[in-house]
């Protein structure tokens, strides 16, 4: 990760359920392994999601008026770019240019 000076990760904590848009999950590839991947909740229940993939964030709609197009307006345009099956790849690219770490 970016961010963690290539000490080990902390186990997963699933004490924060999957109950409204917006949150960002981590996604663990298929023997556990922690990898890059992630995914945003477009939906208000994603329950099949709770204690198999720990949240570690949310999706900012609030902020400076020059953001304007950003937070779930942003993720609702991603989400519906058409995609490759079976895979569900990106036909065109998609790229997070600019993001960052918040701090508490």
């Amino acid at each position: 990760s970016a961010f963690d000076n290539g000490a080990p990760f902390a186990p997963d904590n699933y004490k924060i359920k999957h109950t409204k848009k917006g949150l960002v999950s981590a996604v663990r590839g298929v023997n556990g392994d922690i990898d890059s991947r992630f995914f945003v909740q477009t939906e208000s229940d994603a329950g099949w999601a709770d204690n198999r993939y720990a949240v570690f964030g949310i999706v900012l709609n609030e902020g400076d008026e020059d953001r304007k197009g950003g937070g779930m307006e942003l993720v609702r345009k991603i989400s519906k770019v058409n995609v490759k099956p079976p895979q569900n790849v990106p036909k065109d690219p998609v790229m997070i240019v600019g993001c960052g770490l918040v701090q508490e």
